[in-house]
């Protein structure tokens, strides 16, 4: 329960960054990435997998913002790392569908009523994670 708390107050501090300045400050990135591992090492939660798949797969996002599309920032890289961790690998796959689907709404709304190119990720990537621990708090996934 602690670290959810720690989590999500981190989280809201990156909400407000990525929002009012399309920034994702790597001191806040830092201590929640050391909280949380952490936090799993002493919880004997954190294992060589838990590590070794989200860093491929945050290997594989900071490979596409390379090709300089420009869709992907860094520090959304570096949170969705923390997030890999934070989740457990089967619950990040539902994040990862999630994620998409709320950043979807969000690009919509940005470009509607804003008339903004892009919008930010961190506040679709908190909501993912919450959906994502409801889901599995009242066992709708895994099935």
């Amino acid at each position: 329960m602690f670290v959810s708390i720690a989590f999500y107050t981190l989280s809201l501090f990156l909400i407000y960054f990525d929002c009012k300045k399309y920034v994702v400050p790597n001191e806040l990135i830092l201590t929640l990435f050391v909280f949380v591992i952490l936090f799993g090492f002493f919880n004997s939660t954190l294992t060589m997998y838990n590590l070794l798949m989200p860093i491929a797969l945050v290997f594989l996002f900071w490979f596409i913002s390379k090709l300089n599309l420009g869709y992907i920032g860094g520090g959304d890289i570096k949170y969705l790392l923390i997030i890999a961790i934070y989740l457990e690998p089967l619950a990040f796959a539902l994040f990862l569908v999630l994620s998409g689907l709320l950043q979807l709404l969000f690009l919509v709304f940005y470009k509607k009523i804003k008339k903004r190119r892009f919008a930010p990720m961190v506040p679709a990537m908190v909501l993912a994670v919450a959906f994502t621990e409801i889901a599995y708090m009242i066992g709708v996934y895994p099935l």
